[in-house]
């Protein structure tokens, strides 16, 4: 891919905005993608700032737990992060309708062009031929400081079909479908949090380190897990009358004692905040 074909691309995203502080080392990237070897800022500062984001993705290696193609890696966590109109509507349902999915194609489009970027010219224009160690990193497989390891290894595995992808419209496909089993940002992606205060503020912060207890691991409770079980069970058979969450109202029902609102309400609730959870 020529370099060109990149221009200025990140700034014409249109879903896909708002990364905050992890956006920097992308228009770091871009802009290197756009002006390799042009003279304009000269090979030596062109070459720091490309040292400037190895030591990014490195960095972000060591706090993510992150192997592979760094690069891809970035790009994948700044994906199933970004809180917007379509990620969140896509979760737990997978698939939506509308003109939303042609802006998110325009998106995905421009991601698939940075995830198919070929870096071996910038290597050599500006000498910096230690970046393929970010393209190529083992990691030690410590413990990720942002995510459990099962995420972890999941936005890993998602870089690696990103770059299968033969298509923008197949790379969105698979990034749907993240969002529908996984959810997206913080609060989709992990499923236990705690409040902590830090300089008079309070904040969520996801906890890492959950063991991940069965029934079959509580000695003692049998009638209480049976409870448990049938009542879940008559939950997930109870024909549907209304809910707010969007859910189709079940054609032809059978003729049932309508639930008062408020139960009805709390209980689709219930099910989507299981249902997001349920799936880490």
């Amino acid at each position: 891919m020529m370099k060109e074909d990149v221009t200025m691309r990140e700034k014409e995203l249109i879903v896909y905005k708002d990364f905050g502080e992890d956006g920097a080392l992308l228009r770091d990237m871009v802009w290197l993608m756009e002006h390799c070897g042009n003279g304009g800022e000269g090979v030596q500062k062109e070459s720091a700032l490309l040292y400037d984001c190895m030591h990014g993705l490195l960095e972000m290696a060591g706090s993510h737990g992150f192997s592979g193609n760094l690069w891809h890696c970035y790009l994948t966590n700044l994906l199933v992060n970004n809180e917007n109109s379509y990620s969140r509507a896509c979760e737990i349902r997978g698939t939506v309708e509308g003109t939303i999915n042609q802006a998110v194609l325009h998106d995905i489009i421009i991601f698939k062009e940075f995830f198919d970027y070929d870096f071996s010219a910038m290597m050599e224009k500006l000498q910096v031929p230690a970046f393929t160690l970010a393209l190529s990193y083992e990691g030690n497989m410590q413990e990720s400081k942002v995510y459990n390891t099962r995420i972890r290894d999941r936005i890993c595995t998602l870089a690696v079909r990103f770059k299968e992808n033969k298509t923008p419209e197949e790379m969105k496909d698979t990034l749907t479908d993240f969002y529908k089993e996984y959810g997206v940002g913080k609060f989709g992606l992990h499923k236990a949090f705690r409040i902590s205060h830090r300089d008079e503020e309070t904040h969520i912060e996801p906890i890492l380190n959950i063991a991940h207890v069965r029934l079959e691991d509580l000695i003692g409770y049998e009638t209480a897990k049976k409870k448990l079980i049938d009542n879940t069970e008559a939950f997930g058979k109870r024909p549907i009358t209304a809910c707010s969450t969007g859910m189709r109202e079940q054609e032809n029902p059978p003729a049932s004692k309508p639930l008062p609102m408020h139960i009805i309400r709390r209980d689709c609730a219930l099910l989507r905040y299981t249902s997001i959870n349920s799936r880490i």
